[in-house]
């Protein structure tokens, strides 16, 4: 028989903040060597590292505002946001396996060499 003593642990929630974080960090990390790998030269790096670096924030921010959106029954902000979450996070992923078959292409080319 547990008893119930009122209070609960704050380790779930240290952990749960602490996972997004590292997810949020290492996303951005990913969509910026994306966005660097992608320019041709260096101004042009520099614009597709700040256009990914600003998918992330967006993506970052999406997801807390969809859901405060709900919360609050405000139906427009909340498909904006899941508007949002959608294009940002197709953004994510196409980065995260640009950056991984960019990373094969570099091996297997140092292989033919």
């Amino acid at each position: 028989m547990t008893v119930a003593t009122g209070q609960e642990s704050p380790w779930p929630w240290r952990f749960a903040y602490a996972a997004a974080f590292l997810f949020t960090l290492g996303s951005t990390g990913t969509n910026l060597v994306y966005g660097w790998q992608k320019g041709t030269d260096l101004p042009s790096s520099v614009i597709w590292s700040a256009v990914s670096l600003g998918a992330s924030i967006v993506f970052a921010l999406s997801w807390p505002a969809m859901f405060s959106s709900i919360e609050r029954r405000r139906w427009s902000g909340s498909v904006i946001a899941a508007i949002a979450l959608l294009l940002t996070g197709s953004y994510n992923v196409t980065a995260a396996l640009g950056s991984a078959m960019d990373g094969r292409a570099n091996a297997s080319a140092l292989e033919e060499v």
